[in-house]
């Protein structure tokens, strides 16, 4: 997740981000997209939409000399930061919350099994009652696929970290949280601003959202 974009004039240079949606991310895996952005760069709107958002722009910054020089993926800022013992704090934290809205889409997943398998056994009684019914095995086959339609929902979440530029805090936060562990889950890392200069943010803020 790490690098080597420090400069402004090297960041200016990044090829677009391929991966600024989750769209392409298979909904067959649980997958947990942590996405950076600044606050001068309009809302976040990716699918699914974040479950959870978290403002980052009341936290002390790094100072301006590293901040000229070091995105927040940068090992230069990053050591700043995680020594701030604010940042720390609000990081335990935002861990903890996300831990939370993970363990209730397992819960989710759990009481889904349960009526499928409820679901399941009715119907079975049913084909029991009705021998020869070919009607009832077209049917089946219609909930087999609306029973996938369900498996894969949620398999997605998101979570949205934002800053005022999008390029320091926020990318730093993001990439501590990538370093964490969410049991099941696999880790996306994206960051929507990172390749766009101060004065980018500013012609954005001043032209509105898209």
């Amino acid at each position: 997740m790490s690098s080597s974009y420090d400069t402004d004039s090297d960041l200016d240079s990044l090829p677009p981000n391929p991966n600024r949606t989750a769209r392409h991310l298979d909904p067959k895996c649980k997958t947990l997209l942590i996405m950076s952005y600044g606050h001068r760069r309009g809302p976040l709107v990716i699918t699914p939409p974040p479950s959870l958002t978290i403002d980052l722009r009341k936290l002390p910054n790094p100072p301006k000399n590293i901040r000229d020089n070091h995105t927040g993926d940068s090992g230069a800022l990053r050591d700043w930061l995680v020594k701030d013992e604010e940042f720390q704090a609000k990081l335990e934290d935002t861990y903890a919350k996300i831990q939370d809205i993970l363990k209730e889409k397992r819960v989710d997943e759990i009481v889904k099994v349960d009526e499928t398998e409820e679901e399941g056994k009715q119907a079975n009684a049913e084909e029991d009652e009705e021998e020869g019914d070919q009607d009832s095995h077209i049917d089946d086959s219609d909930d087999g696929e609306s029973e996938q339609d369900d498996e894969n929902e949620g398999r997605i979440v998101s979570i949205g970290i934002r800053c005022e530029l999008g390029r320091h805090l926020s990318v730093a936060f993001a990439e501590e949280l990538g370093k964490k562990k969410f049991d099941g889950w696999e880790m996306v890392v994206q960051h929507r601003d990172l390749g766009l200069t101060w004065k980018d943010s500013a012609r954005r803020k001043n032209r509105g959202p898209d």
